[in-house]
Order: structure tokens, then C-alpha cells, then sequence
């Protein structure tokens, strides 16, 4: 904010002024509550933390795609205490942020094909297979662009050769005369 401002409170509120306009008002707790928050979400300086819940996961999932969904209601569905799932549908979900939404739905339907309840576990070689594919497959517009790749050659990598013992030598006596 980089400004001073003026606090001003009494029994019930506290009012925070700036240049002598009010800009903001908080209730002050009751009395015997210690410890406790009243300030309102537009005056915190980050956006609040909302808890995933069983709800929210589930309809990301289906934003990302039906098979996706059909993954994580089956986590929760095969889960004693749904709430423990949580965990277990965010990490099938955060797959999506590393490899893409589309990677992640099609491993989720070629994954349910196998499998009734899917896991994390049994989606990554899926996965992986898939984004393998993907990368073996030529693009025709790069190939005729480039000939051949960037070929390095064992002399590229080849440690070099200390200097020449008689060469050093001379060297350094023409730097020793150059100094006053």
C-alpha cells in the first residue's frame, strides 16, 4: 500500500481512513472471544483458500471429459469414507497439469477398458505409452524444413590436450617481461 493511514475504533468496530475518507470498517468480536477473524475476504491481500471437496473434484473432472469423470466417481465409490478419496481423485486430476487434459482422458478410456477402478498407479503407463506414441509420430512440415538433426562427433566431446610443455614455457616468459 505504501501510505499511512488512521485507525479509528470504539466498542463495536474499528475504521481504518485514509486522506479522511473511510476505507474500510471491520466488526470487532464480542467480548471473551480471543483469536478470532472478522475481516472481510475482499480486504485480504491473496484470494482465500477454498478446501476441494468431493463436488469440486468431480466437476473438474468433467470439464476435462466424461471418461475422466467416470475415473474419479469410481475412486469415491470404491473409498469406505469418501473423504479419504480426496487425495486419490487430486492426484489422478493434477495428471491433467502435467500432461494435458486430452492425454489424460485418453488414458482414462483406454483404462477403463482394462480395469474397473482405476488409480493414479494404473494410469501412468498408460500415460506414458501415449505420450510415446505421440512423440514417435514425424510432423511432415519440420522434416522438410531440417535435412539431418545436430550431429556431435566424439572430437566434440573429446577432453583437450594440455598445452605443449615448451610452448608454455615461452608464453609465460613474454608475460614476465612485459611487467615493469
Amino acid at each position: 500500500m505504501d501510505r499511512y493511514v488512521d485507525v479509528r475504533y470504539n466498542n463495536r468496530a474499528v475504521y481504518i481512513c485514509s486522506s479522511h475518507k473511510l476505507i474500510a470498517e471491520h466488526q470487532r468480536l464480542p467480548f471473551g472471544i480471543k483469536n478470532g477473524k472478522r475481516t472481510k475476504l475482499s480486504h485480504l491481500p491473496y484470494p482465500r483458500y477454498i478446501p476441494e471437496t468431493i463436488e469440486s473434484t468431480t466437476a473438474k473432472a468433467e470439464e476435462i471429459g466424461a471418461n475422466t469423470k467416470t475415473v474419479v466417481c469410481r475412486i469415491y465409490e470404491n473409498a469406505k469414507i469418501k473423504e479419504q478419496a480426496l487425495m486419490d481423485a487430486r492426484s489422478v486430476l493434477d495428471i491433467a497439469g502435467v500432461y494435458g487434459e486430452e492425454l489424460l482422458e485418453e488414458a482414462c478410456r483406454k483404462a477403463l477398458k482394462d480395469f474397473h477402478a482405476v488409480t493414479y498407479n494404473t494410469l501412468i503407463p498408460y500415460i506414458k505409452e501415449i505420450s510415446k506414441g505421440k512423440r514417435n509420430k514425424a510432423k511432415t512440415g519440420d522434416t522438410e524444413k531440417q535435412g539431418c538433426g545436430i550431429i556431435w562427433g566424439a572430437d566434440y566431446y573429446r577432453k583437450a590436450e594440455p598445452p605443449d610443455c615448451k610452448a608454455y614455457k615461452e608464453c609465460r616468459v613474454k608475460i614476465s617481461e612485459c611487467e615493469p
